[in-house]
């Protein structure tokens, strides 16, 4: 589903991402799940594409072997500028980045 058929997002709208909430990037498939809230709001991109908002996955997903990838499920990544902490629970290509800083691997 692309952004202009959701009419609640905005890819010009700055959120705050919380604690708990996952975003799925609608493009590579990647979904993060946020462990620390960033000191301010922004939008959370992967590989230049705003994430949005999802549903958390189920207990029961088992993600897919993500052997070259650059987004490995488990791993977590960090702001250190802003804060924000998120952790990958769907991997994939693409490159994390908030407010335009890349995220790095903790």
């Amino acid at each position: 589903m692309v952004s202009a058929e959701m009419p609640q997002w905005s890819e010009d709208l700055a959120r705050w991402p919380e604690p708990g909430q996952s975003y799925r990037d609608p493009v590579g498939g990647v979904v993060v799940v946020v462990l620390t809230p960033p000191r301010w709001p922004g939008v959370l991109r992967c590989g230049g594409v705003a994430m949005m908002p999802a549903r958390p996955l189920p207990c029961s997903y088992h993600s897919r072997n993500s052997l070259g990838k650059a987004l490995r499920p488990g791993q977590r990544y960090r702001d250190s500028a802003s804060g924000l902490e998120v952790r990958c629970v769907r991997g994939g290509n693409g490159r994390l980045t908030y407010v335009g800083q890349p995220l790095t691997a903790v």
